[in-house]
């Protein structure tokens, strides 16, 4: 309903057709998962799994499972992903890599709200109970704080150089002010572009924690 442009809305694919597709990209998915390697396998059931709860179970419309469901699905894609990346398929997670996955996974479960404030009519109109439809002010002042903890918690855990710690802790502070200050559907858009780049650049930090600027 706030996504008009989507294939189903638009009428350009049937929701027949849209499951049918589904079901032949998730046998392709776990056929190429399998040659790949075991927990490839297993990370790409996970996200099976995450996309069956999230639409068929209807978790999407749940004030605590939603966030979980779409953290636990982050999760298992980045778990694939971190083995196929692996240079010698080691079949083992380090104690660094852990903590990442971790901490990623935690990081969308705490902030992941952020996509429901440009929503709330047409969630509202669903019968979704989202937290912002629970808690219209408690929400925006919660996802605010995570962003700004999490944004010092990278800083400080990551190797960011004096100007890249300042730009995206910056960033931050400038996603975290707009949610509190402008709270209508079209500027909640524009900061959730903002949130999505902070979120990009924190999933990256691990990845590039030694190239320092």
């Amino acid at each position: 309903m706030d996504k008009p442009w989507r294939p189903v809305p638009s009428g350009r694919i049937s929701i027949a057709q849209i499951r049918c597709l589904r079901w032949i990209l998730v046998a392709g998915c776990l056929a190429i998962s399998f040659f790949v390697g075991r927990l490839v396998l297993c990370a790409s059931l996970g996200v099976t799994l995450y996309t069956i709860l999230y639409d068929d179970f209807l978790l999407r419309g749940h004030l605590i499972f939603r966030n979980l469901c779409i953290a636990a699905g982050y999760l298992a894609f980045e778990v694939g992903a971190l083995f196929i990346m692996k240079p010698t398929r080691i079949e083992r997670v380090e104690l660094e890599e852990l903590r990442s996955l971790a901490c990623c996974a935690l990081l969308v479960f705490t902030t992941f709200s952020a996509h429901d404030f440009p929503d709330v009519g047409g969630d509202k109109t669903s019968g979704r109970r989202t937290f912002p439809i629970v808690a219209p002010s408690a929400s925006r002042w919660f996802v605010s704080a995570m962003v700004i903890l999490w944004t010092m918690g990278i800083c400080h855990s990551w190797s960011f150089g004096p100007v890249s710690k300042g730009l995206f802790f910056g960033l931050g502070v400038f996603i975290a002010v707009r949610f509190l200050l402008f709270r209508d559907a079209p500027r909640d858009k524009y900061t959730l572009s903002w949130y999505k780049i902070w979120l990009i650049i924190a999933h990256l930090q691990p990845a590039g924690r030694k190239a320092i600027m």
